[in-house]
């Protein structure tokens, strides 16, 4: 499945989403547009970098699933993806057109084993209880759920794995998209600033 990222001042790279229609996964899922990242090129090189090497990653929101994919094209090949997002977005539930996009898409990444688990990531950390490699938060992107996704997920990550994110964090969902505000979204640098400064 193809997919199309933003350019590195966060636009779309791909122009059929000025078309209202063409913005709804169904579009994806039948072939009429590609699947969209939220992310820029360089970001989507430096997810399939921190994966090098990792068994165990878990990402937070997956949207149409095209950071998954990276990481699943960087992670070891014995690895696990574990992905969390409830997708509840979708209008009719049964045929949820985004989760099908993402399941396609990540399934093109093909390296490991992916795990879904369709449920918020409030949720899904009752009862887990593995390390994790790669932690990567891109669900709610309100300061105050990444400040909760990171407290209830942080404690299954090493110092050294700890150290990773942070600079994925200011590598990726801190990139210039989202500091501009281009996404409507609020950064979650600043998060980061305040948790490596100890708050």
């Amino acid at each position: 499945m193809k997919y199309a990222l933003r350019d590195s001042s966060g636009n779309p790279t791909y122009r059929g989403t000025s078309v209202p229609v063409l913005r709804h996964s169904i579009c994806a899922r039948a072939g009429l547009r590609p699947a969209l990242g939220q992310h820029t090129a360089a970001e989507h090189a430096a997810l399939k970098r921190r994966a090098d090497g990792a068994s165990t990653l878990v990402e937070i929101g997956v949207a149409e699933g095209v950071s998954a994919r990276a990481l699943r094209e960087g992670m070891k090949g014995d690895g696990r993806l574990f992905l969390i997002d409830p997708f509840h977005l979708s209008r009719v539930r049964a045929l949820n057109f985004m989760k099908r996009v993402a399941m396609r898409n990540v399934r093109a990444g093909g390296r490991g084993k992916v795990i879904w688990i369709q449920e918020f990531s409030q949720e899904a950390v009752n009862g887990w209880n593995e390390a994790i490699d790669l932690l990567f938060i891109d669900g709610d992107h309100a300061e105050e759920a990444v400040e909760r996704d990171w407290r209830a997920w942080s404690p299954f990550l090493s110092l050294a794995v700890w150290r990773s994110f942070m600079m994925l964090v200011f590598s990726v969902a801190g990139g210039p998209h989202l500091n501009t505000g281009q996404l409507g979204l609020p950064t979650v640098s600043s998060v980061a600033e305040r948790l490596l400064a100890g708050g």
